[in-house]
């Protein structure tokens, strides 16, 4: 029989029990190891309640009563990143690695130091959520400051986070690989100036495609505008070189994924999930068509069916300002936002804008803006157009003329 070294008190205690009821040595050492592994977790449970019930609870109050004095509310930044929460059970780690040599004394060396090495890999890899909410919390309070929120540190704090990450992935392979970190990194540095010369796409790709992904920039399904590649239309496959993108007129445009992120783009998303659709028109108004109108006109323009529904809007204009000339075109700018404002198709909830622009010799330029509830771009544009052949109508009705360009072409040159 192999000889039995001594162990930890409370499982060397077990293990004699066990040898005394018979068992072999080797399913003894087999039980008595899963013990003192079930031991170590149960360590751990219990100091990991302690912490998050006890001490956490206790540093909250204390912390919280030295922010109270603080003009920024730091406290509540690095609670809500639950920095904390992650440093307590950081050191609770640490501290159960620390001591696994002597729960698991007496055992095979190699048993031992496989545990050991595990844990310290533990450790290493919870490092980077710490940190990366400890940089999370100095972003908020640092805009918590007024004279700081117009400049945002957020992809300062990201490349930081990156840059732990990156150190402690190294970490973790010099450990495994019982190789000094130094050695890894000048390797690494190696590889890396080897590998970008002849993989320098799909490394660009990978690349980019981890940040599409990260910050969610592009999705399948998604309506794209990429002017430079030629793009408009639906994302219909993401991978790790291409975005495939099928155009409105049905054909596809490959587009290199790490131009998605070294040049700019418009993702239509954010509109298709909002409350409406935009449109914007302008109608350029012949100068020598605007008059000041007499009554009679005015109530002519009233008796139109075209205008007779939002007569009373005009009415009630034309009593609230009597010291005003009532021009026609006061009169058309004033329906067209009545109009607009009762139009069921048109979401008056969002910014609806009838206005002049700047005048040019084109005429005087009327401006509609807004949104339609109708967020697809065939039933939008139907739409559109009708809102569209109804001003022009009802601008004959009061007699104004849009500018246009002569088309007549002299008789003699006219063959």
């Amino acid at each position: 029989m192999s000889e039995i070294t001594a162990k930890f008190w409370f499982i060397d205690d077990i293990q004699t029990l066990l040898m005394d009821w018979g068992l072999s040595y080797q399913w003894t050492s087999l039980v008595v190891f899963i013990v003192a592994v079930v031991l170590l977790f149960l360590l751990l449970c219990m100091l990991d309640l302690l912490v998050t019930k006890v001490l956490i609870k206790w540093l909250h109050y204390v912390v919280k009563r030295a922010a109270e004095r603080s003009q920024v509310n730091w406290f509540d930044a690095m609670v809500s990143r639950r920095f904390f929460r992650r440093l307590f059970r950081l050191i609770v780690l640490s501290f159960i690695t620390s001591v696994i040599d002597d729960v698991l004394l007496g055992f095979s060396p190699g048993v031992i130091k496989g545990v050991v090495l595990a844990m310290r890999c533990i450790v290493v890899f919870y490092i980077m959520p710490t940190f990366g909410s400890l940089l999370d919390a100095f972003s908020d309070i640092y805009m918590m400051i007024p004279r700081n929120r117009q400049k945002s540190i957020k992809s300062y704090m990201q490349s930081l986070k990156i840059l732990i990450d990156i150190i402690c992935v190294l970490m973790i392979i010099s450990l495994l690989a019982g190789v000094s970190l130094t050695t890894i990194a000048v390797s690494l540095a190696t590889s890396a100036a080897i590998l970008t010369l002849v993989f320098k796409d799909t490394i660009l790709g990978f690349v980019a495609s981890i940040q599409l992904s990260a910050q969610d920039m592009v999705r399948i399904g998604d309506w794209v505008e990429m002017k430079s590649n030629g793009a408009d239309g639906v994302v219909i496959d993401v991978t790790v070189n291409t975005v495939k993108v099928r155009n409105w007129d049905n054909t596809v445009t490959m587009i290199p994924i790490y131009s998605m992120v070294s040049e700019s783009f418009i993702n239509w998303r954010s509109m298709e999930e909002s409350e409406g659709r935009r449109f914007k028109r302008v109608f350029a108004i012949d100068l020598l068509s605007i008059r000041v109108l007499e009554e009679s006109e005015f109530e002519a323009i009233g008796k139109d069916p075209l205008v007779s529904a939002h007569f009373d809007t005009l009415l009630k204009y034309r009593n609230e300002h009597p010291e005003q000339e009532l021009t026609n075109t006061t009169l058309y700018r004033v329906y067209v936002s009545a109009y607009l404002r009762n139009n069921k198709n048109v979401n008056d909830n969002l910014s609806l804008v009838v206005h002049y622009v700047q005048m040019s010799d084109q005429g005087l330029p009327l401006e509609i803006y807004g949104f339609t509830y109708e967020r697809g771009f065939e039933k939008h544009e139907i739409i559109v157009a009708q809102i569209t052949e109804h001003i022009l109508n009802v601008a004959r009705v009061m007699g104004i003329r849009f500018f246009q360009r002569s088309t007549n072409v002299p008789a003699e040159n006219n063959g």
